[in-house]
C-alpha cells in the first residue's frame, strides 16, 4: 500500500517538478517552519542525509521510473555535486541511493560520459548506496530473497574498492518481521533505519532503540513517523548526535544546491553552535556508538498493517509461494548434480535473474497511484464501463499492476524450464535400463510422500504398480486419463535427504495389506485410520473431522461459516468508514477516506455481502493411496455464477488432510471485497504458534504494539495448541490469515484473545492506492491440516510438517539407457529436522561454494552437516555476505560439526 504524504493539496504530486516535489517532502516541507525563536545553545552535530524514497512505479510505469534513475535525476544529483564541489568534504552534497536503483544506473547500456561520472561519484563519497536493495514487504518473502538483495550493494562495494555498507533504510511500509535485525546483524550491518507512512497507526518503539531478532542479535534502530523522522532532535533528546533525513517523496530525487544550503540554514537558525556534517547513516551511527548510550531494547516482531495488499494479485501471489521454496531446491540440486559428475555448465546467472525477479515481486509498489487515474466507480457505473472497455485510465492502470505480476511470472518461466531439466539430467544418469522414475528429496533430512508425475513425452502406463529398485518394495500406482494416461501419483518412502531413489514399472501386486480408506457417497463421508471426515452438502462445507487417534472431533459445528466454506464479502461504507477510522490518522481523513477503500464512492443504500456456497453435490474418488471427497456446485460452471467447490484428501499412508478450495467465475470489482476459506477449530483453551520467516511466534507475547494483529502473514503455517493435542495448518498458497471472528475491516493494534477459527484470506482489494483494484477468474488454493501430540513443540508439530508440505517430494523420468550414478544416493544431510539449506552452490560474494543452513523452529544446539562428497576439508565461516567471521571447521570425510543457535543462521565457504 501506497499512501500520500501530506494533504489533498498532494493529489496533483505526479504533476509538480523534482524541485516543488522535493520542496513538498515528508521532512522538508513538514519541519521547515519550526520555531526557531527558541534557539539552542547546545553544542550537537547534526548529520544530514539526503534522500528520495525509491518506488519500482506508483509515480509512474515501473519501467519509466527506471529509466528517469538512470538519466536525468541522476544527473541531477551529480550537478548539485559539482556546485558544491569545493567545500570541505564534510559539506559536500552526498545523496543516498539504495542499492538494487544504483546498479539500475551503471546498466550496461549506460552512456559512457555518465558512467565516469556515477562511478566518479562512488569513489568520492559524494554518491552513497546503503546496504538493502529497497523497501520490501519483508515477511512475504523467503530467507534468501532477503539475503540475495544485498548483493547489490555489496557488489557494488567491490567493484569500486569501497567498504560494504554497514547501514540500511526503509521507508513507507510501517512494519517488517523480526527477522530483519537477524539478518542485518550477520551480515555484518550496525544500523537500521525506517521511517513509516505518516498518515496511518504505527509500531509502538522509541526513536532510538537496539532492536533484537528472534535469535538474539541486535542491531541499532531508528524509527520516524515520516519517512525520515523530525529536521531536529525531539524533546528530552540527550544524544549529543542527531539524523537529519532530508527526505524527499516518491521518486522526487535530489534537491537543488539552493535547497540544500537552506537546509543547513534552517539548522544553524536554531543551532547556531552545532557542527553539521552530510554523508551517510553509518556516521550518524558511528557517533552514536562513541558515545555509548543506554538505549531501551525492544524483543519483538512487527506485523506489516499493508501486507493485506499482497492478496489483491491472488494468482500471482500463488506463484510466489510456490515458486520461492523451489529456488534454493533448483541451486542444491545442480550443485549435487556437478559434484557427482553429471552437469558440466554453470547456472549462476540464471540463478541471480531468478532471485533478483522474486525480489521485484516482493517491493512494496505494486502499480501507479490509483487516486491518480481512476474515478472508483461501483454499482451500474463500473459494470458499464467494465463491459463496454476500460477506459484509458483503467487500462493504464492495469498495465502497471502487470508489471508486477511480471516479476514472479519471469521467475517461474526461467526456473521451472532448467528444473525439470536438472531432474531429467538425474533420471538419466542413475544406473537402470528402461523407463524409470527418480525421486528426489528437496529438504534436509529424510522424509517420504507422494509423487506426481507427468509423462514428459507421448505414451502411456498400462502397469498398476511401481517398484523401488533398491528395496524391492512396491507401492500402488494411480494414473489419470482416458487412454494416454500420461498423468499417475504414488507414494514414495524414506527418501534421502537431498538424495533420490530410483522406482520402476511392474506388474507384481504387493502383499495384501487391508486399505483403510473409505468412503460413502449415500453417506456423505470419507475415512482413513487417521481421520473420519463428514460433509454437509446442504451449507457446502466439511460437517466434521472426527480424530480417530485422540477421539475427538475437530470442527466448531456452532461456527457462523463452515468448516472448509468459501466465505465471500463485501462491505458497505459503514464497514469501510470505520476501518479508516481506526487507521488513519484524523488529520489525513480528507486526503485519504477516497483513496483507501473507496468508502467515498459507496452508496449509503450498498448492503454488505456476507456469503457462501450452498447445495452442493457430494462425489467420492478412491484414487488408491488416497481417497477424495468433493463438493461441486450444483450449477453449471457454464452458467457463469459466481461460487465454488471444495475437495478434500486424506491418505492411506500420511496422517494429514489436504483441503483445496476452488473459486469459480469471481467477477470485476472496485468495490471493497475479500474473500476466505474459513477452517474454525473446536478447542478449549488455545494458544497459537505462527511460523513467519525466520522464526515462530506466539501472538499474545511476540507481536509489538501497534502491528496488525488481526491480520497476519505466515511463512511456513500456523499451530494451535489445546490441552492435550494440537493441529497444525500449512497454507500452501494463501498465507494470510484472521484468528478469531471475521472482521476484516477491523484494525487491532492490541492482542484480543482470539478463538480458534481460522480464516485464511484469498484476495482483497481494500486500499485503493497502488494495489490491484480488482481482478476476476477463477482462483484454487490448497491448505494442509494435521493433528499433533500432546507434547508436539514447534519443530515436530508444525515447522517439520509445513516445509515438506512446501516443498513436496521432486520427480524425474527417464527412459534412456543406464547411466553410472548409484540408484540411491544422498545430498547434504543435515543431522536436525527444523533446519533448512537455503544455500548450497557457488559464492554469490566471490569464490568458492557456499554452504548455508539456517535454524527455523527455535531450537539451539549441535548440528552435524553431511557432504555429498566424503571428502577431507575446511568449512571457512562467513557472514551473510560472504566476510569471512571465524576459524575454520574441519571437515572429515564429508562431515563437520557445528553449534547452530535458535532462529540462527550459519554460512560457510566449503574448500
Amino acid at each position: 500500500m501506497k499512501i500520500l504524504k501530506l494533504s489533498v493539496a498532494l493529489l496533483s504530486l505526479l504533476f509538480l517538478s523534482s524541485g516543488q516535489l522535493y520542496a513538498q517532502a515528508d521532512n522538508y516541507e513538514k519541519h521547515k517552519n519550526d520555531d526557531v525563536s527558541q534557539i539552542s545553545n547546545r553544542e550537537m552535530t547534526f548529520y544530514l542525509v539526503f534522500k528520495s524514497h525509491f518506488d519500482i512505479g506508483y509515480s509512474a510505469l515501473a519501467r519509466d521510473v527506471v529509466h528517469e534513475y538512470r538519466t536525468s535525476m541522476i544527473d541531477k544529483a551529480m550537478d548539485v555535486m559539482d556546485k558544491n564541489a569545493d567545500k570541505m568534504k564534510d559539506m559536500q552534497f552526498a545523496w543516498t541511493v539504495p542499492g538494487w536503483p544504483l546498479e539500475q544506473m551503471l546498466w550496461d547500456r549506460q552512456t559512457p560520459e555518465r558512467r565516469l561520472r556515477i562511478e566518479r561519484a562512488l569513489k568520492n563519497g559524494n554518491l552513497v548506496t546503503h546496504a538493502l536493495p529497497y523497501t520490501t514487504h519483508t515477511g512475504t518473502l523467503e530467507l534468501e530473497d532477503l539475503v540475495r538483495g544485498l548483493g547489490y550493494s555489496s557488489s557494488l562495494a567491490r567493484t569500486y574498492g569501497l567498504p560494504l555498507p554497514t547501514d540500511g533504510k526503509m521507508t513507507d511500509v510501517p512494519g517488517h518481521t523480526w527477522v530483519l535485525p537477524t539478518i542485518l546483524h550477520h551480515a555484518g550491518i550496525k544500523f537500521f533505519h525506517f521511517g513509516s507512512n505518516p498518515t496511518n497507526r504505527v509500531v509502538k518503539v522509541p526513536t532510538l532503540f537496539w532492536w533484537e531478532g528472534p535469535d538474539g542479535s541486535r542491531v541499532l534502530t531508528m524509527f520516524s513517523e515520516g519517512y525520515g523522522g523530525g529536521m531536529f532532535p525531539p524533546e528530552g533528546w540527550k544524544l549529543k548526535s542527531w539524523l537529519t533525513f532530508v527526505h524527499a517523496g516518491d521518486n522526487a530525487g535530489p534537491p537543488t544546491a539552493e535547497e540544500v544550503e537552506k537546509v543547513i540554514a534552517h539548522i544553524k537558525e536554531k543551532y547556531p553552535n552545532a557542527k553539521i556534517r552530510i554523508g551517510k547513516m553509518s556516521d550518524f551511527a558511528e557517533a552514536v556508538f562513541a558515545e555509548n548510550p543506554e538505549l531501551p531494547v525492544v524483543r519483538g516482531d512487527m506485523s506489516d498493517s499493508w501486507v493485506h495488499g499482497v492478496m489483491s494479485n491472488p494468482q500471482a501471489t500463488q506463484t510466489a509461494r510456490r515458486v520461492r521454496p523451489l529456488m534454493p531446491l533448483l541451486e542444491t540440486l545442480h550443485t549435487q548434480e556437478k559434484e557427482w559428475g553429471i552437469m558440466p555448465y554453470e547456472i549462476d546467472e540464471d540463478l541471480a535473474y531468478i532471485y533478483d525477479k522474486s525480489l521485484m515481486y516482493g517491493e512494496h509498489t505494486w502499480g501507479l497511484a490509483n487516486q491518480h487515474f481512476v474515478p472508483g466507480l461501483t454499482g451500474k457505473d463500473w459494470y458499464k464501463m467494465y463491459v463496454t472497455g476500460l477506459d484509458p485510465a483503467y487500462a493504464r492502470m492495469k498495465e502497471s499492476w502487470k508489471e508486477h505480476i511480471g516479476y514472479i511470472e519471469d521467475a517461474e518461466q526461467a526456473l521451472r524450464p532448467e528444473l525439470e531439466n536438472e531432474l531429467a539430467t538425474l533420471a538419466e544418469n542413475v544406473a537402470r535400463e528402461g523407463f524409470r522414475f527418480v525421486v528426489y528429496n528437496p529438504l534436509p533430512w529424510e522424509r517420504g510422500g507422494m509423487v506426481n508425475f507427468v509423462l514428459p513425452s507421448q505414451g502411456s502406463i498400462k502397469e498398476a504398480y511401481v517398484k523401488e529398485v533398491e528395496t524391492g518394495r512396491i507401492y500402488d500406482l494411480k494414473v489419470y486419463g482416458a487412454d494416454s494416461k500420461r498423468l499417475g501419483t504414488f507414494f514414495a518412502e524414506d527418501i534421502p535427504a537431498n538424495g533420490y531413489k530410483t522406482y520402476i514399472l511392474t506388474d507384481e501386486s504387493p502383499a495384501q495389506v487391508e486399505n483403510s480408506l473409505k468412503g460413502e457417497e449415500q453417506g456423505n463421508y470419507i475415512e482413513n485410520k487417521w481421520y473420519k471426515i463428514s460433509f454437509d452438502k446442504k451449507k457446502g462445507c466439511i460437517r466434521g473431522i472426527w480424530d480417530k487417534t485422540n477421539k475427538r472431533e475437530l470442527v466448531d459445528d456452532r461456527s457462523e461459516n463452515g468448516f472448509g466454506s468459501y466465505v465471500y464479502e463485501r462491505y458497505d461504507k459503514e464497514q469501510s468508514y470505520r476501518y479508516l477510522k481506526e487507521y488513519i490518522y484524523d488529520k489525513y481523513k480528507n486526503s485519504h477516506y477516497q483513496i483507501t477503500g473507496k468508502s467515498t464512492y459507496l452508496d449509503e443504500r450498498t448492503k454488505g455481502i456476507h456469503e457462501s456456497p450452498r447445495n452442493m453435490e457430494f462425489h467420492v474418488e478412491n484414487h488408491k493411496s488416497s481417497i477424495r471427497g468433493v463438493l461441486t456446485p450444483s450449477a453449471s460452471v457454464d452458467e457463469e455464477k459466481h461460487t465454488a467447490g471444495l475437495t478434500v484428501t486424506l491418505y492411506e499412508n500420511m496422517p494429514c488432510i489436504d483441503v483445496k478450495l476452488s473459486v469459480i467465475n469471481k467477477p470485476a470489482t472496485e468495490e471493497p471485497e475479500a474473500g476466505w476459506i474459513a477452517l474454525p477449530f473446536k478447542t478449549k483453551s488455545p494458544e497459537y504458534r505462527v511460523g513467519r520467516i525466520g522464526s515462530v511466534i506466539d501472538p499474545a507475547k511476540d507481536l509489538i504494539e501497534g502491528s496488525q494483529f488481526n491480520y497476519i502473514w505466515s511463512n511456513s503455517g500456523i499451530m494451535i495448541k489445546d490441552r492435550e493435542y494440537s493441529v497444525g495448518v500449512c497454507p500452501i498458497d494463501a498465507p494470510a490469515f484472521v484468528l478469531g471472528d471475521l472482521d476484516f475491516m477491523h484494525y487491532a493494534d492490541t492482542y484480543e484473545n482470539p478463538r480458534s477459527h481460522v480464516y485464511f484470506n484469498l484476495f482483497n482489494n481494500r486500499w485503493n492506492t497502488n494495489f490491484a483494484s480488482f481482478w476476476n477468474g477463477n482462483l484454487t488454493t490448497e491448505v494442509r491440516l494435521w493433528v499433533n501430540p500432546k507434547n508436539a513443540d514447534d519443530e515436530s508439530g508444525l515447522i517439520t510438517p509445513a516445509w515438506e508440505t512446501r516443498l513436496p517430494l521432486q520427480v524425474g523420468i527417464a527412459t534412456c539407457p543406464a547411466g553410472k550414478l548409484p540408484v540411491m544416493n544422498e545430498g547434504v544431510k543435515i543431522s536436525r529436522k527444523g533446519v533448512l539449506l537455503t544455500a548450497y552452490g557457488n559464492n554469490p560474494d566471490g569464490g568458492g561454494k557456499l554452504l548455508r543452513v539456517w535454524e527455523q523452529s527455535g531450537e539451539s544446539g549441535l548440528c552435524e552437516i553431511s557432504l555429498p562428497v566424503k571428502k577431507d576439508g575446511v568449512a571457512q565461516p562467513v557472514n551473510l555476505r560472504g566476510v569471512p567471521n571465524g576459524n575454520p571447521v574441519k571437515i572429515q570425510n564429508g562431515v563437520f560439526k557445528i553449534e547452530l543457535g535458535r532462529f540462527e543462521p550459519a554460512s560457510y565457504l566449503i574448500y
